[in-house]
């Protein structure tokens, strides 16, 4: 009876052991693992949070600038010439050579590029001051693609420079961008 006794004792610890080991087992197999998942998942998505935060306040920079500029159509390319001899001058540059080139198609087609030789005659303060002003053309978008500097040789205090300037234009065709103001 005693055997018994001690059998049924030890039956009824080996049960909740067992099933302790299995909980344990289990937690184990598939928690663990789960947890690890976990957070590699909560790094990747702070990191994609991250990124959209900067693309999101890049998109609201971009909004404030599109705010204000339209890009012109193909139709418009001579308010280019217009638009680059009035910061030039205002900026006391002398304009020697302007010469549009070729319109080509931008990989985006939303946009297209007109790129424009320029030989300007200026100081160096001169010339710094248009190139930033260059940011300041409202019925454009205007990137310097490459500047060639030499001292002008009449004149050791200024300077000649040869730059290509590309102005990107509106791919779509639905009529002119920039309003006339004669008609």
């Amino acid at each position: 009876m005693k055997k018994i006794d001690l059998i049924k004792r030890k039956s009824t610890m080996l049960i909740p052991m067992a099933v302790l080991a299995a909980v344990i087992g289990i937690f184990l197999i598939f928690y663990i693992p789960l947890i690890k998942k976990s957070r590699v998942v909560y790094t990747r998505c702070e990191l994609i949070e991250g990124k959209t935060r900067k693309a999101k306040n890049i998109i609201r920079a971009a909004s404030a600038i599109s705010g204000r500029r339209v890009l012109m159509q193909e139709e418009d390319v001579s308010y280019v010439t217009d638009e680059l001899t009035r910061l030039g001058k205002r900026e006391g540059v002398d304009f020697i050579a302007i010469r549009p080139g070729e319109i080509k198609a931008a990989k985006a087609a939303e946009y297209k590029i007109l790129p424009v030789e320029l030989r300007l005659g200026s100081t160096y303060r001169q010339l710094g001051m248009f190139l930033g002003s260059l940011d300041d053309m409202e019925k454009s978008l205007v990137t310097v693609r490459s500047f060639n500097v030499v001292p002008d040789p009449e004149n050791a205090s200024k300077l000649i420079t040869d730059m290509v300037v590309d102005v990107y234009l509106s791919g779509r065709e639905n009529g002119s961008a920039v309003k006339r103001q004669n008609g």
